[in-house]
């Protein structure tokens, strides 16, 4: 990873995809060859996926997760009832 000064970021930005293409460096990134992500090089099947699929359903995707995180926090962090108490979060990781 490369971290640039933010003086720098407008003439990345300006930079031609053949000379600087966030696409490629993301198929780069997780190993494209081994891993078949370089098929985002040659489609964009998986950008209108995410558009046409997944974000226009994205509520009824996560309403579970949040009904159990809505039912953890019940269970788990409101026992205080007003009063400071200690936890470690490892014990609510999944």
């Amino acid at each position: 990873m490369l971290v640039l000064p933010p003086k720098y970021v407008d003439d990345v930005r300006k930079l031609p995809n053949h000379v600087a293409s966030p696409t490629v460096a993301h198929v780069h990134n997780l190993m494209g060859s081994s891993t078949n992500m370089h098929i985002i090089l040659r489609s964009n099947l998986h950008f209108r996926t995410l558009q046409l699929k997944l974000t226009p359903n994205l509520n009824a995707l996560t309403r579970p997760m949040q009904d159990e995180v809505n039912y953890a926090i019940e269970q788990e962090l409101t026992k205080s009832e007003g009063q400071y108490f200690s936890t470690y979060m490892t014990k609510y990781q999944c």
